[in-house]
């Protein structure tokens, strides 16, 4: 009997140490699973722009995960959407934004909350997105820290992490010459994700010139005068530009009394300022305006009969005036744009007809264009 159960003791001994052997090594053949890719979030005031679509682009060649939020076109230095993605774990937060004569990217660490900013003083897509991701690339440098020994790990597991979830995954090295320009200007990367289908670039546009048929009317009995529309405008700030228009006149109305026929001419030469109601690339912007118009207006009669001599005479006033528009971009550099114009006439302008006052012109005045824009950024 001690015979049988020593044997049956050394048999299920024998099983459990095979059982551990074989759990062992199971363990030891489970591949360690890869980092997980760190996450850039890059804040771009509009989804459409060529810059921020090839940063994209250079950011996901690098091996980064991109995730593309939208922002303010002012914010502060480090607004609600910064802190979020730190929040989120996101290795470093990026934002482009345009200024006069290039671009500011301003690079903000997820580990540190250290915020880097430069100037490029360049507005071509290719090469703002080459020095945006090499200053990240630099950034990063600057955070991580030499490899840690065994016994630092576990005194440290949080500044790892943070380190770890830096480096791209050891499966896909980083292609160090994908973020280097090629001999001719062009960059590695693959090209910009295109536009959604119906989306319109526009081009943000610093001048603008445009002509336009108008017509332009009065209430005091001249009838409506055909005009050519010709503007011109200069933007010395995001929301705010200098504006000129003249209205030139493309023919003479009529007006018939018992002295005889009124042949009239009007003319319109403004300044003013004007103000665009939304981004200058837009595929729709509304704009308004106000300033200061010089009016003319000339009158030749034509006797009905020997009692009445024709005459010619010319009239000028001041005329404050507003003026809205609506312009709509079926391509970049140009625009379709319809202009609404209303103003005062100081003094008013009357016509005398036989020591009579016949008509009189500019209290108010109303006009209307419908034409083109051509934008010179």
């Amino acid at each position: 009997m001690r015979s049988r159960r020593t044997a049956r003791a050394a048999r299920g001994g024998a099983w459990a140490i095979g059982l551990c052997l074989l759990g062992a090594s199971g363990a030891r053949a489970a591949p360690p699973e890869p980092p997980p890719r760190p996450k850039v979030v890059l804040i771009a005031d509009r989804r459409t722009d060529p810059i921020m679509a090839r940063v994209y682009a250079e950011l996901a060649t690098l091996g980064f995960t991109v995730v593309v939020v939208r922002g303010d076109a002012d914010p502060p230095s480090r607004g609600p959407v910064e802190a979020s993605a730190r929040e989120d774990g996101a290795a470093a937060v990026i934002r482009v934004r345009e200024v006069p004569g290039g671009v500011d990217v301003s690079i903000d660490h997820g580990a540190t909350g250290e915020s880097v900013q430069r100037t490029v003083m360049d507005d071509d897509p290719p090469t703002v997105a080459i020095r945006a991701v090499e200053l990240l690339r630099a950034s990063l440098l600057e955070v991580r820290s030499p490899e840690p020994s065994r016994g630092e790990v576990g005194a440290e597991p949080k500044a790892r992490t943070a380190v770890d979830a830096q480096r791209p995954p050891p499966a896909k090295p980083v292609p160090v010459a994908a973020a280097r320009p090629r001999a001719d200007g062009a960059s590695r990367a693959p090209p910009a994700p295109p536009s959604r289908p119906g989306e319109t670039r526009s081009v943000p546009a610093t001048f603008g010139v445009g002509a336009a048929p108008a017509l332009l009317w009065s209430a005091g009995g001249v009838p409506a005068s055909p005009m050519l529309d010709v503007s011109g405008y200069a933007m010395i700030g995001s929301r705010l530009g200098l504006s000129a228009f003249a209205q030139i006149p493309l023919g003479s109305v009529s007006r018939e009394g018992k002295e005889g026929t009124r042949h009239v001419r009007v003319a319109l030469a403004a300044l003013g300022v004007r103000v665009p109601l939304g981004p200058s690339d837009a595929a729709w912007l509304p704009s308004v305006g106000a300033g200061l118009a010089a009016a003319w207006l000339h009158v030749e009669g034509e006797g009905r009969s020997p009692e009445y001599a024709g005459a010619s005479d010319d009239a000028y006033a001041l005329a404050p005036y507003l003026r809205a528009g609506l312009s709509f971009a079926p391509v970049p550099y140009l625009r379709i744009s319809e202009h609404f114009l209303a103003g005062i006439a100081t003094p008013r302008i009357v016509i005398d007809a036989a020591g009579r006052a016949a008509d009189t012109w500019g209290r108010p005045f109303l006009g209307a264009s419908l034409g083109v824009e051509v934008a010179l950024p």
